[in-house]
This record gives C-alpha cells, structure tokens and sequence, in this order.
C-alpha cells in the first residue's frame, strides 16, 4: 500500500499545495515509500514545500507576538518551542 502512496501524492493536488511533505520524507527515509527515489530527489522535490511553510509560520507567529506580546511571551510553549528551533538551527 504505502509503495502506491508516492503515485498517489503525484496525481492529487496534495503534492500542488505541499500538503504531506514531511510525511512524505519521513516516509522515504523509513523506506516504506518512495523507493523509486532517491533521498535526493525525494528532498529536493518536497524541501521548497517545507522552506516556504517554515517562512510562513515566522511571518504569522510574529503577527502573533506583536499582537499578544503578554500572552505569547509569558507561556512555557512559547519558549520551549524557541528553544527547540534554535536547536535544530544549531545542528545543521
């Protein structure tokens, strides 16, 4: 089944709007789908999803702060999710 999800993602407009991106690296990294393709490939044909997606979530999560500087900057999420991005920023 999951060998025929990749054939799916190309013919629906899940891959049009970059829904299912991660899902579909994660799964070719785990090498349940997507055997056709290299990792490679399977990367440079969903990354551009992913980069823009991340650029999009900066723009509205600082329209959130801006709006609600009390609210978000006080909350353990908040700054667990700080930490936690510029942690994987460090590890690239």
């Amino acid at each position: 089944m999951l060998g025929r999800f990749p054939r799916f993602n190309r013919s629906t407009s899940w891959d049009r709007h970059g829904h299912g991106s991660v899902l579909m690296i994660d799964l070719r990294i785990l090498g349940w789908a997507g055997k056709d393709l290299t990792l490679r490939q399977t990367t440079e044909r969903f990354g551009p999803w992913l980069t823009s997606s991340l650029w999009l979530l900066l723009v509205t999560g600082i329209l959130m702060v801006v709006g609600e500087p009390v609210r978000e900057l006080v909350t353990f999420s908040f700054w667990l999710k700080m930490r936690s991005s510029r942690l994987a920023q460090s590890r690239r």
